[in-house]
């Protein structure tokens, strides 16, 4: 899944956001950097509990930041790639993939995000507004 936000914010305030919410929803210690690990149980879209093993795996200063998960399943990997469009304005690129452990894994996955890929847009755009909200009204 890919999906595209302008936002009315730095680029700075939004890569900042995106560590310290890593930090934060994970419980990670210290400087966060390529390599850095974690473990978390995470809810699927369908509200199970999967435990994942999570790993960051480039962090581009104020440019691009992805992390991938590991579980049982497969593997989902999460990469924001920012682009300045002026100062106080970004372009947020999200994509999302999945890599099953199993060829019916990864096509099950693949139904369900195309049969609900509208949804799963939708609430990701909305996602962003909220951050964009969140960090233009943060001191």
């Amino acid at each position: 899944m890919k999906v595209v936000v302008k936002l009315d914010i730095s680029k700075e305030k939004f890569y900042k956001f995106l560590l310290e919410n890593l930090k934060k929803e994970f419980d990670i210690k210290g400087k966060v950097e390529v390599g850095t690990k974690f473990e978390k149980v995470l809810s699927t879209r369908f509200n199970q509990g999967i435990k994942t093993n999570g790993e960051v795996v480039k962090l581009i200063e104020y440019k691009d930041y992805v992390v991938q998960y590991k579980s049982y399943t497969g593997t989902n990997t999460i990469e924001y790639i920012i682009k300045e469009i002026e100062s106080d304005k970004i372009e947020v690129t999200y994509i999302e993939k999945y890599k099953g452990n199993s060829w019916l894994q990864s096509y099950n996955h693949f139904l369900i995000e195309l049969t609900f890929i509208y949804f799963f847009k939708r609430r990701k755009k909305a996602m962003f507004k909220m951050v964009e909200e969140y960090l233009k009204n943060r001191k």
